[in-house]
This record gives structure tokens, C-alpha cells and sequence, in this order.
């Protein structure tokens, strides 16, 4: 069990992500607490949300035309 640094709930570590640089390898917010955070921070920022959008799609077609160039 581990307490949300957002909600103040104690959750099983099965509810939070995972993140390696931490004592215990889990993020300090829950699942729920990061997907309501992220959430906002899309609406916030639209503009910056498609940037990585469009960056990852590049990086996708990239990588698939390495695969078959293998």
C-alpha cells in the first residue's frame, strides 16, 4: 500500500505506475491522479499536444521504414 501524493488515498502499488528512478520503482501519484493530470494538461495545451502528436508520427514512419529496410 502507498499513499497518492494527489488524492491523500492509500492504493496497492498494483494502482500506480512504474518509474525507475524512485526508492520504490512506482510514480507518486495513483493511475487515476496521472490520467486526471494529463488529461488537464491536454486541454491546457493544445498547441503542444499535437507537436507530440506530430513527433511521434514521424518517429513511427521512421522506424517502420527501417524495419523493411532489415
Amino acid at each position: 500500500m502507498k499513499k497518492c501524493t494527489k488524492c491523500k488515498e492509500m492504493k496497492p502499488l498494483t494502482e500506480y505506475f512504474k518509474q525507475s528512478h524512485t526508492a520504490d520503482g512506482k510514480r507518486g501519484d495513483c493511475r487515476t491522479c496521472c490520467a486526471a493530470s494529463r488529461r488537464k494538461w491536454v486541454k491546457d495545451n493544445p498547441e503542444k499536444y499535437q507537436a507530440q502528436l506530430e513527433k511521434r508520427k514521424v518517429s513511427e514512419i521512421l522506424n517502420e521504414d527501417q524495419k523493411q529496410s532489415l
